[in-house]
């Protein structure tokens, strides 16, 4: 188990003053995949582009492949579904560096199974003592209209890492992130047979995403009680981490925990940090998977950036 401290919202221009030990980033389709480096000079001993390995003409792909080369990074390859690069990557940092540990993570375009690999990793290293600053960044976008096309849900379960493997006698509580997809979590409260709580984000962010969240799932927000309903500002990500955790920590003493964020990255990457903190708290991947539909984000010009820090025990010889 890690020992974690609270996390701290940090001004994104703090990056041009970090020596960080290791940068991974991801290059695909999207515009903002390459905002951060673009925007900010970056100090890294190592810099990595985790290259998706499909959909590589559609929008800005071979740009954002040309600019992280052109700026130092190298370029692996890699599936989205899975994190095993990650591993070596980490394994390969934390070996080399004789002190403590900075990474950062720029998981504008990620896959959440690339973030969550990242998380896992360090919830299951442990022996002697280090501590690893992780540094998470996210480049938020302009908004941009959901597909009129509705894909169906191709994933849903637990991720690897973050579920327990015995079977819990407890009553489940779900804990759904909505998205502004159509009706993308309906359904998964009957299937667990569970009581629901539902976080989505205030008109006070971005009016026409939150207006957007409450249409498209308007028959499940009828269902949930105004008690069990949470908005949250989307760029106060330290409030609405509290919030999160202390929700999950009062409901775990009694409860097995399901966190099922199908709405923003920042909130999605909250739900992996409070499962590593707290017993009898999983989180589901609830997606349509690669068969969704591409849409080019845009930078809106704003980034998200905090830092978490890690006391943990590592072992080069433990298995991840």
């Amino acid at each position: 188990m890690i020992h974690t401290k609270i996390i701290n919202k940090l001004n994104p221009s703090s990056i041009e003053v970090i020596e960080f030990d290791l940068v991974i980033c991801s290059s695909g389709y999207e515009t903002r995949a390459t905002f951060l480096i673009e925007k900010f000079k970056i100090n890294s001993k190592r810099k990595v582009a985790l290259l998706f390995d499909d959909k590589i003409d559609k929008f800005n792909r071979r740009r954002n492949d040309s600019i992280f080369k052109e700026n130092g990074y190298e370029l692996i390859q890699s599936n989205g579904d899975f994190g095993i690069e990650i591993n070596k990557l980490l394994d390969d940092t934390i070996l080399e560096c004789k002190g403590n540990v900075s990474i950062l993570i720029d998981y504008s375009s990620m896959t959440r199974i690339w973030y969550a690999s990242i998380l896992k990793y360090f919830r299951y290293k442990p022996t002697n003592d280090k501590e690893i600053t992780l540094y998470f960044s996210y480049s938020c976008a302009n908004f941009n209209s959901p597909p009129d096309e509705v894909i169906p849900n191709i994933n849903v379960g637990p991720i690897s890492g973050f579920s327990n493997l015995s079977i819990s006698n407890k009553p489940t509580v779900l804990i759904l992130g909505l998205g502004y997809e159509i009706d993308r979590a309906y359904g998964l409260a009957e299937y667990l047979d569970a009581e629901t709580y539902l976080f989505y984000t205030s008109s006070k962010n971005n009016n026409m995403f939150s207006n957007l969240i409450e249409k498209n799932n308007e028959d499940l927000i009828r269902t949930v009680p105004e008690e069990n309903i949470f908005l949250y500002d989307f760029e106060d990500i330290e409030y609405t981490f509290y919030i999160l955790f202390n929700l999950c920590e009062r409901l775990s003493k009694s409860n097995r925990i399901v966190l099922a964020p199908c709405g923003p990255k920042p909130f999605t990457i909250l739900s992996f940090i409070v499962a590593e903190m707290l017993p009898n708290v999983d989180v589901w991947r609830i997606s349509s998977g690669k068969k969704s539909i591409p849409i080019d984000r845009i930078p809106s010009g704003d980034i998200i950036l905090f830092k978490n820090q890690l006391n943990i025990l590592f072992n080069p010889n433990a298995q991840s």
